[in-house]
């Protein structure tokens, strides 16, 4: 089984690469599926994250010591719908079958862990747009 990386993927949905006949069709299929599942999200009111995530790192007592932008391109988007798609059918078989579960529920966050957080933020970390709490 052959895999590809983001960076070809993306070079394949901009044309400068070919996914080979095997790889071609269900790459297309995938794309249309991850571009039809985003717009769903959008309308339907789900956050629109930034184009950049950052990873970060920390030293031994949990302070933020480096983060560094990354680029979340098609081939990211690709896989994070994809991915959120399958846990919802997942979620629907079981509760349709009444199966017990284990899931996470994200809690909204405190605004003093929100305030901790953008306090020890590096300034340099936040140029793509100004970092604030939620209200």
């Amino acid at each position: 089984m052959r895999g590809f990386s983001y960076e070809q993927v993306d070079e394949i949905f901009s044309g400068g690469e070919r996914a080979g006949e095997a790889w071609g069709e269900g790459l297309a299929a995938a794309r249309a599926s991850a571009g039809a599942l985003g717009a769903r999200r959008e309308t339907s009111g789900a956050i629109r994250w930034s184009p950049w995530s950052r990873s970060s790192r920390l030293d031994r007592s949990g302070n933020l010591v480096d983060a560094v932008g990354v680029a979340q391109t098609e081939s990211h988007r690709l896989i994070e719908y994809l991915m959120i798609a399958a846990n919802e059918q997942v979620a629907r078989f079981l509760e349709a079958r009444r199966i017990p579960a284990l899931y996470r529920v994200h809690e909204r966050p405190d605004g003093a862990g929100v305030e901790r957080l953008i306090s020890s933020w590096p300034r340099w970390a936040c140029r793509r747009r100004p970092c604030r709490a939620a209200p």
